[in-house]
């Protein structure tokens, strides 16, 4: 929100000038008023980008088709706060490996030397978890099936049924922002600060690069609906990493 105040108020003036935002400021409002991470059908909307059941993640996917976005962003927070900032990049295989080296080459490395200047930790985004446990799948475990398994730590996960993956599938520059998350009151300007810069940041060097990114992105649409087009036995698709 402070953010969206921002680009209102015209302290962004110049960013909007370079930039078209298009910005759902809560796409899960039944989860964040019980604060969970599932909607009213208990479903986990980052996983549900595939089957488009929770109505949410439909909208979500509507706004996406009907405007098709060269970039796109999806903001959560995590409760692991070691960084204030985690953003992570697409991963699926399937999509081309261009946009993945330009979001690392260019657009994060302009992010971390900004954030490093404002004094904020951030790190590619990270998740720590028991070690075998599927939770790109969405699957729930018994707390039995936890107990006593080593913790590793890993990328955010290559399916394609996330809000990364799933936008990043149409050749998209699509980007996942994980904020610290206390769950409480006394640090909420604080994190409200560190997503903000992570945000901003962000935005600054899309807009830095707004030409390289719409001839590559749009480059790249157009080779895959010609390839769409035609069908060989020999066609490649990764099903799972």
């Amino acid at each position: 929100m402070w953010f969206i105040r921002d680009l209102a108020t015209d302290k962004l003036e110049s960013l909007v000038k370079k930039v078209n935002f298009l910005i759902i400021p809560q796409a899960n409002p039944y989860g964040s008023f019980f604060d969970q991470r599932r909607n009213e059908q208990d479903l986990d909307l980052n996983r549900d980008h595939v089957k488009l059941e929770a109505p949410e993640v439909e909208a979500i996917h509507h706004v996406f088709r009907t405007w098709m976005p060269e970039v796109t962003m999806d903001v959560h927070e995590k409760g692991d706060d070691f960084y204030r900032v985690s953003i992570g990049c697409v991963s699926n295989v399937n999509i081309h490996q261009s946009l993945q080296e330009l979001s690392r080459s260019k657009i994060l490395a302009e992010v971390w030397k900004k954030l490093e200047k404002k004094r904020i930790t951030h790190h590619e985004y990270l998740i720590t978890q028991p070690m075998g446990i599927d939770s790109s799948a969405g699957v729930r475990y018994r707390q039995e099936d936890l107990e006593r398994r080593e913790m590793m730590k890993r990328y955010s996960t290559t399916d394609l049924n996330d809000g990364r993956n799933s936008l990043g599938i149409y050749e998209t520059l699509s980007f996942i922002q994980e904020g610290a998350s206390r769950r409480d009151l006394k640090t909420l300007k604080e994190r409200t600060n560190y997503q903000y810069y992570g945000i901003r940041y962000f935005a600054e060097s899309i807009a830095g690069h707004g030409e390289e990114i719409i001839s590559l992105v749009n480059g790249l649409r157009k080779k895959l609906l010609v390839k769409a087009n035609v069908f060989s036995e020999d066609d490649l698709v990764h099903l799972r990493m």
